[in-house]
């Protein structure tokens, strides 16, 4: 087992240790041979080996928690991408049966932040911001495709499906994109 920055160590069982001394040498079976009977004589030797064994564990069973753990990271973020992922597929499933779209279900399709294209939509004259912070399509926003939806809210705006269809061409896409 290697634990890094130098820190070699190699574990065997007695009976491998042996073997391999009698491969080597007589002489070197005898000194292993000796070795192992002074550590189990030696209770001294084999206390601290033992502890040595208990730290070198402890080490391993952190070690394989903390991977553990990571591990469990790793499949709940896939998971959560997944489950992104199935929601958006879903989505963009339920938009081809939508004559109505929110500005959010243009946003994310699109990529576009919300904020930003109604600003560029206000900027163009399409969209007003009224005073209690909702917004209200100009007579100009209503002859390209927006639509003011009553609700019990106040006014929601809505795209047309000719309007949210339009930007699938990528000169609109890019005109949008590139003027905010």
């Amino acid at each position: 087992m290697n634990l890094g920055n130098g820190n070699i160590k190699t574990y065997g069982t007695e009976q491998a240790a042996i073997a391999y001394a009698m491969w080597v040498s007589i002489d070197f079976y005898d000194l292993v041979v000796e070795v192992f009977c002074k550590v189990r004589n030696d209770l001294g030797i084999m206390k601290q080996v033992n502890k040595n064994i208990q730290q070198d564990n402890t080490l391993l069973r952190h070690k394989a928690e903390k991977t553990g753990r990571e591990l469990d990271q790793r499949k709940a973020v896939q998971g959560q991408l997944l489950h992104s992922a199935i929601v958006a597929n879903s989505r963009l499933r339920n938009l081809d049966n939508k004559n109505l779209f929110t500005f959010s279900d243009l946003c994310s399709y699109y990529g576009l932040s919300q904020k930003r294209l109604k600003a560029y939509w206000c900027k163009q004259g399409l969209l007003i911001q009224l005073p209690n912070k909702s917004w209200k399509a100009t007579d100009k926003g209503l002859n390209v495709g927006l639509i003011n939806q009553p609700s019990k809210f106040g006014t929601l705006v809505r795209i047309n499906k000719d309007l949210f269809n339009r930007y699938s061409n990528t000169v609109y896409l890019d005109k949008l994109i590139t003027n905010y």
